[in-house]
């Protein structure tokens, strides 16, 4: 799945980094990275060993904070990048290319889980499907549950086909208001002839900080509620908004090495060790947000160590490119499947 903006699946993951020349106009080009999307690839991997109930991939969950933060540093590049070089933005293009981009495949998606639903499913659960399907086509499905107080991971053979679009729904909203608030807060001092930086960092704080301090406080309260919620997860799409706004330090071999080993190592920890006892995000979703922070720093390295030659791969690459169609059809497969054959 593309993610520059994109969940998990969120942005469609083909080609190079193609919405820098369609943000706004005629942009700027970014440098394509393929060790980024080396790390969808990656982050899908965690989340449908998760979804697949593989017993030693019970953290797979944090592959979601992977896709947020590309999300917050490539989309906050490519919007930065236009505003350096014209002065403005040009929101309706911004949204027009974003539905041409996102909505086919979704709409394709969401067809197919209702017709298929309305074959498998009895006729009180597809009318809670249908109104998943309705709230995930608007983007909303994480409020929906949120209302709900559905657990993410209760599972189960009754867990909606949709339930993925939760995180889908996260990103919308931040490519939604996040470009608005960045003309917001930079028109004055770009009337004025004055630099952008210091309103783009109190975008950055402001939204980051405000998120965080909500994640500690609500999510040891009320975790299910929590796991859902755009104000509990904003801070990380921040975070990665607030990376693209600094120069990234050219690091020797040897140094960029020992962060993106330390990055790949702390994921895998994630992975093995997390489990759903852990209230989440919460300050555990730390560590796989710092570590992806860690490999982004460390593949802008002039010579790229083998932990980032690795995410480069063909392979690896592959599955990244195509993360955002087996996001969309991974998760209405399984429960499916379970409809079918059992757990």
């Amino acid at each position: 799945m593309r993610r520059d903006g994109v969940p998990l699946a969120p942005d469609r993951p083909g080609g190079r980094d193609r919405a820098a020349s369609e943000v706004g106009g005629s942009p700027p080009r970014l440098a394509f990275r393929p060790d980024i999307e080396g790390m969808r690839g990656v982050a899908i991997a965690f989340a449908l060993l998760y979804h697949a109930g593989v017993p030693f991939a019970r953290g797979g969950y944090v592959g979601i904070e992977i896709f947020f933060v590309l999300s917050g540093f490539l989309i906050t590049k490519l919007l930065v990048a236009e505003l350096d070089r014209t002065g403005s933005l040009s929101l309706l293009r911004f949204y027009a290319y974003r539905v041409k981009r996102l909505l086919p495949a979704a709409a394709v998606t969401l067809g197919g889980i209702a017709v298929i639903s309305a074959m498998l499913f009895s006729p009180v659960r597809n009318d809670v499907v249908s109104g998943d399907v309705v709230a995930a086509a608007l983007y909303i499905i994480n409020w929906r549950y949120t209302a709900q107080s559905v657990d993410y991971f209760a599972g189960g053979p009754e867990a909606s086909p949709v339930q993925h679009f939760w995180s889908l729904a996260i990103e919308e909203q931040f490519y939604i208001v996040w470009p608005a608030l960045l003309i917001a807060l930079t028109w004055l001092p770009r009337r004025a002839g004055r630099g952008i930086r210091p309103a783009l960092w109190t975008a950055v704080g402001v939204v980051g900080v405000g998120s965080f301090a909500y994640n500690l406080s609500y999510t040891p309260e009320v975790p299910s509620a929590a796991y859902f919620s755009t104000l509990t997860r904003a801070w990380e799409l921040a975070l990665g908004g607030a990376l693209a706004l600094v120069t990234l330090p050219r690091l020797s071999r040897r140094a960029a090495a020992a962060l993106a080993i330390g990055g790949l190592a702390v994921l895998v920890y994630c992975l093995v060790s997390f489990d759903e006892q852990i209230p989440y995000p919460g300050t555990a979703a730390l560590l796989p947000t710092m570590a992806t922070v860690a490999l982004i720093v460390a593949g802008a390295a002039p010579v790229a160590p083998g932990a980032v030659r690795a995410l480069s791969l063909g392979p690896v690459r592959y599955v990244g490119r195509i993360s955002y169609s087996w996001y969309l059809w991974h998760w209405p497969t399984l429960v499916f499947a379970g409809a079918l054959g059992g757990p």
